[in-house]
């Protein structure tokens, strides 16, 4: 039995090539397998396929939230394995809600995230200051965007201050006692050296 992103070629499930050597590695995996087998032992299909294997490829690094926090209910903490999705808007003070729920409903839908049970953190850029009126349009939008999604009552984990990228998954611990922050541990996968990823950056230095 095969599992993790190649398994899908050595099954036939994947017929696309996909730019690297998934395609080839699992033609030669399967003709090998069934060589050894000698026919004897079946290549039996997974009950439960898991796309990728790259559990091992990322990098952990942690860092204290901002103190301007706000968790309802600081019970739900600690949250582990929050997948990130990050919306893309124009940060422009003639932005409405709409704009903000349907960049949200975007950012899900990239990650398949509809209906679904995972749980995902949501990280927003704002460049757009405090102002009241700015900050309730936010808030407006994101609810449109995830009312579906939300039990009336649902809590709030609200935190700022964290340097966050799609495909980031994190965990956020207990708030730390008298720090009025919490500690948030980061996982990255660490191939995205072709992207502004963070520590990647060899343009400008870091301010």
């Amino acid at each position: 039995m095969f599992s993790g992103g190649v398994s899908e070629f050595v099954y036939g499930y994947e017929k696309r090539n996909l730019g690297d050597l998934g395609v080839h590695l699992g033609r030669r995996v399967r003709a090998r397998a069934n060589q050894l087998a000698g026919g004897k032992i079946p290549l039996r299909p997974a009950e439960v396929r898991i796309r990728a294997t790259v559990i091992g490829a990322s990098q952990y690094t942690v860092q204290v939230s901002g103190n301007t926090i706000y968790l309802s209910h600081p019970e739900l903490l600690p949250l582990r394995n929050l997948q990130v999705i990050t919306p893309e808007f124009e940060q422009s003070e003639t932005i409405t809600s709409a704009d903000i729920t349907s960049s949200v409903r975007k950012a899900l839908q990239r990650f398949d995230i509809f209906d679904s049970d995972r749980a995902v953190a949501l990280a927003i850029r704002w460049e757009l200051g405090p102002s009241y009126p700015l900050i309730r349009m936010l808030a407006e939008g994101l609810v449109g965007a995830i009312e579906r999604e939300l039990m009336p009552g649902a809590g709030i984990i609200s935190i700022d201050g964290i340097d966050l990228k799609d495909f980031d998954f994190i965990d956020i611990g207990q708030e730390l006692p008298d720090a009025k922050a919490v500690p948030v541990v980061i996982k990255s996968l660490i191939f995205r050296h072709n992207e502004q990823g963070r520590g990647h950056h060899h343009h400008h230095h870091h301010h």
